[in-house]
């Protein structure tokens, strides 16, 4: 059911890939992306379709969409750390808020360190995941000395290094 063309009434285009869905599934799980659909539909001209149905131009990248509209469908997800944050962002944009939740809580629980938690705190911050950018800020300006050592440290952008050195 999920992403297959065949029983969809929903096409959505990200980084040029199609993802088909359902708009009763979207309507139950997904309100803000719901919304988006039914406004979207309401302008779509005969361009914008495909076969019938609306093909809605997206601005996420597409492994992480797909795994968040997958857990939409099914309540899981299994994420390796390297994808959690893209899917976090994407999750927060599209406003599944149990999954942010229980991505937050995996994050901090399993898997926040010293060693990555600048790089946690950077991605935190660009979703807008403000619980999570606490926890992790928390964590560097308490392990300041050891997380200022990290890869991860030298990468934040100038304005969460300023806020750190401020906060200290």
């Amino acid at each position: 059911m999920i992403n297959n063309k065949c029983c969809a009434d929903i096409q959505f285009i990200v980084e040029g890939k199609s993802f088909y869905a359902h708009k009763i599934i979207l309507a139950a799980r997904v309100p803000k992306l719901f919304s988006y659909v039914c406004e979207s539909e309401a302008q779509a001209d005969s361009q914008t379709r495909v076969g019938g149905m609306a093909a809605l131009p997206l601005p996420l990248p597409f492994d992480a969409f797909s795994l968040v509209l997958r857990f939409v469908y099914t309540d899981y997800a299994d994420l390796s750390l390297d994808v959690a944050m893209d899917v976090l962002g994407t999750a927060q944009y599209l406003d599944v808020e149990r999954m942010v939740t229980l991505l937050e809580r995996e994050l901090v629980d399993h898997h926040l360190c010293v060693e990555n938690a600048a790089w946690m705190l950077s991605g935190a911050d660009a979703a807008q995941v403000i619980s999570l950018r606490t926890v992790c800020m928390s964590l560097i300006l308490r392990e300041f000395d050891d997380v200022s050592k990290t890869d991860s440290f030298r990468m934040l952008s100038r304005d969460l290094i300023l806020e750190i050195l401020q906060r200290r």
